[in-house]
């Protein structure tokens, strides 16, 4: 920092810059998702325009997927649970509280979806493939006007743990004004982020598979398998999701909700879509060896995610370290609180390599995904599009969570870096 610059003029300066990125992303993103969902069908720039505006337009079809879509999910969403959960307390104090079936909802999608194809004969397995560019426009300006509507409620709730960012409407529009949205006896925030958009995701690798071809093509059908493995994790720990920083911290606007309804479904299925444009140039030896490696980013993920939630369910009894003698326990940082109970920050097991080790495995699954989409054609370039987008976005999220335990734990965050001194690669990051 030089002598003329303030700490004050700093401030104002990252203030400046964020709401210049945040009006920049309100900009972007919608036209990003319609240019994503097209270029896979559409790699040339002849006519391309004219494709983009006609064929984004919603058709009966997108509508009818998107509002069928919504009733088997709202129906899935009340299946008797396991158990009703509640989630980590808001700012106020508040419990929001979670249904505990994401598997059930999972299956009953899957068995629903199969069901109107093959018994109903209402469509093809392939119909999200041969709809996808009018349905994401659906979905773009349903998400648009959503936001809208959840923007109005927080600014309007009596709630302390909603109302207005302080920086405009525009912002407020974009960062979000409501914590935990409900309607209808949904938690909006979990229906929308899992039930309609990670189940979307998966759906989408099965009407992949479906798509006809006269070749075989080991690319995509790995490709779709990885990202269904995955996805399968994400459900059996959908627990876990409603502690991750999506849920607790952001308020439900364009950033988050906008994301889930659009951004997800475009961007988080590009490369399978690459995957079916492409001239597949993976034999199935080749191609299994790189599914290896990215069931391998998931196992090892879905172990690291299930070390933390076990700990935090148990902190004083639950040890992660394997072969260790009877009554060990993990190692933790123990943080009071001013109500007598205690929080705790684990510092064993992949929890003391690195701060984030997730993120790295969930890392390489993605870039194994663009590599499984590669065809030989500059299209390739756009089915690695998701893994950088999702390195950009983690290392963000790291910086971002760093601040956050900051501020909430003090010296006791300080302590815990100290021992855990690497956030995501050890020796480098």
């Amino acid at each position: 920092m030089s002598i003329m610059e303030t700490p004050e003029k700093v401030s104002a300066c990252a203030k400046t810059a964020e709401y210049v990125g945040a009006m920049g992303l309100l900009i972007g993103c919608p036209t990003m998702t319609l240019l994503a969902a097209l270029t896979p069908e559409h790699p040339k720039l002849d006519g391309y325009l004219d494709a983009l505006l006609s064929r984004s337009i919603p058709d009966g079809a997108a509508i009818a997927i998107f509002g069928a879509w919504l009733v088997v999910a709202y129906i899935l969403y009340h299946l008797p649970p396991r158990h009703i959960y509640q989630g980590p307390p808001t700012p106020s104090g508040a419990r929001p509280t979670y249904h505990d079936n994401g598997m059930a909802h999972l299956f009953g999608f899957i068995l629903a979806y199969f069901a109107g194809s093959e018994y109903l004969r209402l469509y093809r397995l392939d119909i999200l493939v041969t709809s996808f560019v009018p349905l994401l426009g659906l979905l773009n300006i349903f998400a648009l006007l959503f936001c809208v509507w959840l923007t109005y409620v927080g600014l309007h709730s009596k709630s302390p743990d909603n109302g207005t960012n302080g920086k405009g409407i525009l912002y407020d529009y974009f960062a979000g004004t409501v914590l935990h949205p409900r309607a209808f006896g949904v938690d909006l925030k979990l229906f929308i982020n899992s039930r309609f958009s990670m189940t979307f995701w998966f759906v989408f690798q099965l009407s992949a598979l479906a798509t006809p071809s006269d070749v075989a093509r080991p690319g995509l059908v790995f490709c779709a398998l990885g990202n269904m493995l995955y996805l399968v994790g994400f459900f059996m720990q959908e627990k876990h999701y409603t502690s991750t920083i999506d849920i607790i911290e952001d308020s439900a606007g364009f950033y988050e909700t906008y994301g889930c309804l659009s951004w997800v479904p475009s961007i988080y299925t590009l490369h399978t879509r690459v995957a079916i444009a492409a001239v597949d140039q993976w034999s199935w030896t080749a191609a299994s060896i790189i599914f290896v490696v990215s069931a391998l980013g998931w196992a090892l993920n879905w172990w690291t995610n299930e070390e933390r939630s076990i700990f935090r369910r148990n902190p004083e009894s639950y040890c992660p370290r394997p072969f260790t003698q009877p009554g060990k326990v993990a190692r933790s940082i123990v943080v009071p609180r001013p109500d007598g109970s205690s929080a705790y920050l684990l510092v064993d097991g992949w929890w003391r390599v690195v701060r984030k080790p997730q993120y790295i495995f969930e890392l390489i699954s993605a870039w194994s995904w663009g590599v499984l989409a590669m065809g030989g054609t500059w299209l390739d370039l756009v089915g690695f599009f998701y893994p950088f987008y999702l390195t950009i976005l983690l290392l963000h999220r790291i910086e971002r969570d760093h601040r956050r335990c900051l501020a909430k734990y003090g010296t006791y965050f300080e302590e815990y870096c100290q021992i855990v001194p690497y956030k995501l690669i050890p020796g480098v990051y």
